[in-house]
C-alpha cells in the first residue's frame, strides 16, 4: 500500500465524498478514483458503497480505517521527529487554536495571561480543531485550544467553556423571515463550514444528514460567502453579533435554539513542563 492511496481512501471517509476528497487533498476525480481502485486492487475487496448519498465505507473500509489513520499519523510524526527544531527557551510558549474563537473571550484572556507574563514570549498558531490536536500531538505547541474533545488517549482534554451557535443567513434569505425554518428546508441549503467534523456534528444535532456543503479556511471568507447568499452556516454567536446589528446577516430561527460548542483544553499527557499551560486554564475558566 502506497501512503497516497492511503490518504485518497481516508479523505473520501472523512468527507462521503469523491469529489469533496478531490478538492481536499487537491486531487483530479480520476486521479483519486485511480487510487482508490488501486488499494481495493491490492486489498482484494470493496471500501465504498458508492450512491445518490455519496460515497459510504463497506464493512471492509470500516476496518481499515482505524489502521490507516495510524499509518498516517506514524509517518507524519516521524517526518516532523526527523526534522524537528531544538526545544524552545522555557520562557516561550506556543498555543495552538481555532481562529474562530479569537471572536470570543479567549483573546482579551490571552492578553491578560501576557499581561500577568511579561517576560513570557506567546507564539500563537491558527488550525483546524484536527489541527490543533496535530500541532499538540507532535510538539509543535505545547498546548491547544480546540472544539470538542479528542479521542486521542495520548492527549489530555480539559473543558473551558461553552460557546452559543446560531445559524445564519444572508440579510434577504429566503428563510430570514421565518418564525422556524424546517428541518428539510435546511437541509436543502449548501452550508458554509471551516471544520467539516464539526458541521457533520452541528448537521446531526439539527436532524440534518447528507447536506451539501463547501469548505472554506478562514472566518472571514465564511462570513463573505454566506453574506453573498452563496449558502448558510453555523457560527459561534460572538463572532457573528457585529454582523447581526450591522445587517449582514439574519438568524435563521429552527428548533435548534439554543446550541452550544465546547472549547476544550488540549495537552499532551507526557508535557514535561504543564505550570504555564496550567496557569492559562485557570485564567480560561476564571480559577486564576
Amino acid at each position: 500500500m502506497e501512503l497516497g492511496q492511503i490518504e485518497a481512501f481516508l479523505a473520501v471517509a472523512r468527507t462521503a465524498s469523491f469529489t469533496r476528497a478531490g478538492h481536499e487533498l487537491p486531487l483530479s476525480q480520476p486521479a483519486l478514483s485511480r487510487r482508490i481502485g488501486a488499494l481495493e486492487g491490492r486489498l482484494g475487496v470493496a471500501l465504498f458503497e458508492r450512491g445518490r448519498h455519496g460515497a459510504r465505507l463497506t464493512k471492509a473500509g470500516v476496518r481499515l480505517r482505524p489502521f490507516a489513520e495510524a499509518i498516517v499519523v506514524a509517518t507524519r510524526a516521524g517526518a516532523i521527529a526527523a526534522r524537528r527544531p531544538p526545544e524552545p527557551p522555557a520562557n516561550t510558549i506556543t498555543i495552538g487554536l481555532v481562529s474562530s474563537m479569537l471572536s470570543t473571550r479567549l483573546a482579551s484572556a490571552l492578553a491578560e495571561f501576557r499581561a500577568d507574563h511579561r517576560r513570557l514570549r506567546v507564539h500563537i498558531r491558527t488550525a483546524t480543531s484536527d489541527g490543533v490536536s496535530a500541532l499538540v500531538r507532535q510538539g509543535e505547541a505545547r498546548m491547544g485550544l480546540r472544539f470538542l474533545e479528542d479521542s486521542d488517549p495520548a492527549l489530555l482534554c480539559r473543558p473551558i467553556r461553552d460557546e452559543a451557535l446560531c445559524v445564519v443567513g444572508a440579510r434577504g434569505h429566503r428563510l430570514a423571515g421565518q418564525r422556524r425554518a424546517s428541518t428539510a428546508a435546511l437541509g436543502r441549503e449548501t452550508w458554509i463550514a471551516l471544520d467539516p467534523a464539526i458541521l457533520r456534528r452541528n448537521l446531526a444535532t439539527l436532524g440534518i444528514d447528507g447536506a451539501d456543503y463547501v469548505l472554506v479556511d478562514s472566518l472571514e471568507t465564511q462570513k463573505g460567502l454566506i453574506e453573498a447568499g452563496f449558502g448558510i452556516g453555523v457560527l459561534l454567536a460572538a463572532s457573528v453579533a457585529p454582523d447581526l446589528r450591522a445587517g449582514r446577516f439574519r438568524v435563521l430561527r429552527s428548533r435548534w435554539s439554543r446550541g452550544v460548542l465546547p472549547i476544550v483544553s488540549v495537552t499532551r499527557h507526557d508535557e514535561p513542563g504543564r505550570g504555564i499551560p496550567e496557569r492559562f486554564v485557570a485564567r480560561l475558566t476564571g480559577q486564576r
